[in-house]
């Protein structure tokens, strides 16, 4: 939008030019940004990854169940409010995490996807 109100205080040439630069950069940004989770020998969420064999027990909880239970020694990634939670307890000596908390759109999916 403002690329296009300078268009209109300049030219139109610079104004299309620049939404057509925030409309790309916006796309690229969204891209980047998106966690996404993969799941084989190891769950991968974004940047983290923990083996399987590790996770003790996966249940899922809903959003106030999760603000009720993080500590600041959990991991918590995909934090946002309206969404369920995958919460994974791990069994491991040398994690530095004892719980991971997924946010995830939908649970029972990613549940089928870890068994």
């Amino acid at each position: 939008m403002l690329g296009i109100a300078a268009g209109y205080a300049t030219s139109m040439t610079i104004g299309i030019s620049l939404a057509n630069f925030g409309l790309t950069l916006t796309c690229f940004l969204l891209v980047k940004f998106i966690r996404r989770i993969t799941v084989s020998d190891s769950l991968q969420v974004g940047n983290y990854s923990l083996p399987i064999k590790l996770i003790q027990n996966v249940k899922a909880i809903n959003h106030d169940e999760f603000r009720l239970s993080v500590t600041p020694q959990d991991l918590v990634l995909g934090a946002r409010t309206g969404i369920s939670y995958l919460q994974f307890e791990i069994n491991g000596e040398h994690e530095p995490f004892k719980r991971w908390f997924v946010g995830t759109r939908k649970p029972k999916e990613f549940l089928a996807s870890l068994t």
